[in-house]
């Protein structure tokens, strides 16, 4: 099973609805995932992913991933934005970093409070 965090210890427990979790993945505290698909991936505290696919990936802290977006062999950054229907493929993305709805990136590198 994957790993739930924050059960007993203080520490809020994340909140997975209608979603798949591997059980190579791990989902640290306080997240909000709702509908989404999470496959070989970190999603660190306090993330909330709505309705997308997250693979092979790391999702720092505070991350926020809008609807039917897709995030594939990347690493994204502490108190990212992720918009509506972005695809983000082998990026590593800074932290602060703001993605609009609809952006497709593939092979980059963001730096920190970037906007698009």
């Amino acid at each position: 099973m994957a790993s739930l965090h924050g059960d007993g210890d203080g520490r809020k427990r994340s909140s997975l609805t209608s979603s798949h979790v591997d059980t190579s993945s791990a989902v640290l505290p306080g997240c909000r995932i709702h509908g989404s698909r999470i496959e070989s991936s970190v999603i660190e505290a306090n993330t909330v992913i709505t309705d997308s696919q997250v693979t092979r990936s790391l999702l720092l802290s505070d991350v926020v991933v809008g609807r039917n977006s897709c995030i594939i062999s990347s690493i994204i950054g502490n108190g990212c934005r992720i918009g509506e229907s972005v695809r983000i493929q082998d990026c590593v993305i800074a932290d602060g970093v703001s993605v609009g709805d609809g952006e497709e990136m593939v092979s980059c590198k963001l730096g920190g409070r970037d906007e698009l």
